[in-house]
């Protein structure tokens, strides 16, 4: 089919020409990230293109590895149901370093939580640059941290809002960990491909006092790295065990780039039950 489109439309005149290729070329983004894009104009998905080829390889390969991330959140579904069953869904939920907000989406449509507020957090900047050698797929150093933020909000809450999401808040982490001081007692923390991915979980407990967010009986998600990677340990959980009082809860393997591990803040008990009553 593209070989005869490009046959046929080299005959036609430049205008009509550009217009074609600009169409086809705006089917195949809306058909490969597998999300809509109501409302979106050329040079937002070309921005959303750009956001997306900065983390992920091109072509087939970037196709099978968003719905390899759609699979590795399914992993989650069996534990978060028993921990949160479908009659008492958490109401306050944080994604740190939420991206372009995916895992939200995929929470939120898996698991029907139609009346949680997201909170989701991130630092706001230019999508214009390719990212920082340290920040594909190795550790950054929080101390580089700051100058690191490139995700575009105004484009985020588009994106989240053609997807049906629209109970949340933007916190933008440029601010410190004041921006960060209004949130309290969260049913769920989860981050993906963020904490204990490029990030050492505990140096962000610390520099972010995120062990204040969550309530007693809350939930933890981290995705970190898979068995293997020699970068697991360095930026791993287990210390918060005893410093922050955390429990593990379960370990569960991912489908492609990362595991989960699922903690709790000592409470009464785990998951909905603990100060939801």
């Amino acid at each position: 089919m593209i070989k005869l489109l490009k046959k046929v439309i080299k005959y036609l005149p430049a205008g009509l020409q550009k217009w074609i290729v600009e169409r086809y070329w705006l089917s195949q983004v809306k058909a490969h990230y597998h999300f809509r894009f109501n409302g979106f104009d050329r040079a937002e998905l070309k921005q959303f293109e750009r956001y997306v080829n900065m983390h992920l390889p091109s072509g087939d390969k970037q196709a099978a590895l968003m719905k390899a991330s759609v699979d590795e959140y399914i992993a989650l579904k069996p534990l978060l149901n028993q921990l949160f069953p479908g009659v008492k869904p958490p109401i306050k939920i944080m994604d740190y370093g939420c991206g372009l907000g995916r895992s939200s989406i995929f929470m939120r449509q898996m698991f029907k939580w139609q009346e949680a507020i997201f909170y989701l957090v991130d630092g706001h900047g230019e999508c214009t640059a390719g990212l920082r050698p340290s920040q594909r797929g190795y550790h950054v150093d929080v101390a580089g941290l700051v100058d690191s933020f490139y995700t575009d909000f105004k484009l985020i809450r588009k994106f989240l809002l053609a997807n049906d999401l629209s109970n949340f808040v933007m916190i933008d982490l440029a601010g410190g960990k004041e921006a960060l001081n209004r949130i309290k007692d969260l049913d769920l923390f989860y981050s993906f491909h963020s904490l204990g991915y490029h990030y050492d979980i505990s140096a962000m407990f610390e520099l972010y006092g995120l062990n204040e967010l969550v309530r007693p009986g809350g939930v933890y998600i981290f995705g970190i790295r898979r068995q293997g990677d020699p970068l697991r340990r360095s930026l791993g959980y287990e210390d918060l065990l005893s410093k922050y009082g955390l429990e593990l809860i379960a370990e569960v393997a991912g489908a492609w780039m990362q595991d989960f591990v699922l903690l709790c803040k000592k409470g009464q008990s785990v998951g909905w039950e603990a100060g939801r009553q």
